[in-house]
């Protein structure tokens, strides 16, 4: 019988629940109110499940920070579900990227400014995290090299988890020639992301192909036809 459907007292017997969440999460949504405000009983569920459980329970609990600290430590996603004081909190929010970079996106603003928050992030989510950080420090050459640093090769797929540099990096820093260098030295795939007059640069394209030849594509048309880029690429 589903716990939607079980008699009430069912649905405030702890032993009963926590078996239920074994098979379905979802049960959470039909249990009594008192135990959606039990805090010993979230936090022992917290610890005992491999699924986000908080978003279940009430603000008070979603807002208490022994019960969070110990959520986001588990899974950094459950920031989501975290009260408004809690996702400015940084010592919250820290644990949080530490577990998953990708959890910056429900930190507050102020916290996605923060460059040490944004800096653990990004080094937590094979750069992503970029994504998620504020506009300043998405034109921070330290934080934006730091992402492509992180990027990473899909080793089951084979394919390249690129694209930040497109993605999240500022138009000022596309168009920057230094700047671009030091991205496709790393990564020569992220020349995708520079400026069509860097993609038209040919020292910018000669490092991106030396490092990964096949950036060639992402060269302007003219390059594509110059005979030393194309040898460069058939190397």
């Amino acid at each position: 019988m589903a716990l939607k459907d079980a008699p009430r007292e069912f649905k405030s017997d702890k032993k009963i629940i926590m078996e239920a969440v074994k098979h379905n999460i979802h049960a959470l949504e039909y249990i009594s109110p008192e135990l959606k405000a039990d805090k010993g009983f979230a936090l022992e569920l917290i610890k005992n499940s491999n699924s986000n459980v908080l978003k279940y329970f009430t603000p008070e609990i979603q807002a208490d920070k022994k019960i969070v600290l110990t959520a986001v430590k588990l899974d950094g996603i459950s920031l989501q579900f975290v009260s408004p004081e809690l996702i400015s909190d940084k010592e919250v929010v820290m644990l949080a990227v530490k577990e998953n970079g990708v959890a910056l996106a429900y930190a507050s603003q102020k916290l996605q400014a923060d460059k040490e928050v944004v800096l653990t992030a990004i080094r937590n989510s094979n750069g992503q995290a970029l994504n998620f950080a504020s506009l300043e420090l998405r034109n921070d050459k330290e934080v934006v090299l730091e992402a492509v640093k992180n990027l990473k090769v899909d080793s089951y797929m084979g394919s390249y988890l690129g694209g930040i540099f497109k993605e999240a990096a500022s138009k000022e820093l596309k168009a920057d020639k230094e700047f671009v260098l030091k991205v496709v030295k790393l990564h020569g795939f992220e020349l995708r992301g520079a400026s069509l007059e860097l993609r038209n640069d040919k020292e910018v394209v000669l490092q991106a192909i030396k490092q990964d030849k096949d950036s060639f594509v992402l060269a302007s048309e003219k390059l594509q036809k110059d005979p030393e880029v194309i040898k460069a690429a058939k190397r």
